[in-house]
């Protein structure tokens, strides 16, 4: 057995008792679960293996959205601090650009508190490279070109708004040891999301 822990905080870096913590099967069950202490502290034990996904919630479409995590690989001990804010970053991928070296595209839908509690069709925030930060292990890096994707689910459904982003990934191995950390900050929304690889 390993342990995932960290401590949930808020965009104000304050922190967020008794979130709710999981980690999840691609089908989004739950696996094991728990809740940060009053002191937003988590801690999870699981077998020594990869998981799908993490996720974070507290108090879901009332005054944050979730916290994602990707990719999470548990064998070994890991540290991952959430911050919950009023965007969610879901769907989160990356694979390779093939038409350019040393660049990864990363694709996610965005989801707005503000917008979803407001009722409105479209719940994804309209987003500009200005709006977005991304980061592996620590180190900032430049996000080169940024696609909007309208995917329509159903005839009669308002399409759901993507994201797809080709960020320069120079010096950076893909070796299974590397964090990327994803941030959005609009308006008063502030999301953010990580991804193991």
């Amino acid at each position: 057995m390993n342990v995932i822990k960290g401590i949930v905080r808020d965009k104000n870096k304050q922190p967020v008792s008794h979130a709710k913590v999981a980690l999840l099967t691609e089908r989004f069950e739950v696996i094991i679960s728990g809740e940060a202490d009053e002191s937003g502290r988590f801690r999870l034990e699981a077998d020594a293996k990869k998981y799908p996904y993490f996720i974070a919630s507290k108090g879901f479409n009332e005054k944050f959205l979730d916290f994602w995590g990707c990719n999470i690989d548990l064998r070994k001990d890991l540290e991952i601090n959430p911050i919950l804010g009023k965007i969610e970053i879901f769907s989160l991928i990356f694979f390779p650009s093939l038409d350019a070296d040393n660049c990864m595209m990363l694709y996610f839908r965005p989801m707005s508190l503000k917008q979803l509690v407001g009722k409105e069709k479209v719940i994804a925030p309209e987003l500009s490279t200005d709006d977005i930060t991304v980061s592996v292990n620590g180190d900032f890096y430049e996000i080169i070109t940024m696609r909007v994707i309208s995917e329509t689910i159903n005839k009669g459904v308002e399409p759901i708004r993507a994201y797809a982003l080709k960020i320069s990934l120079d010096g950076i191995e893909f070796d299974g040891k590397n964090k990327l950390e994803i941030s959005i900050i609009k308006d008063d929304g502030y999301g953010e999301a990580v991804l193991f690889f």
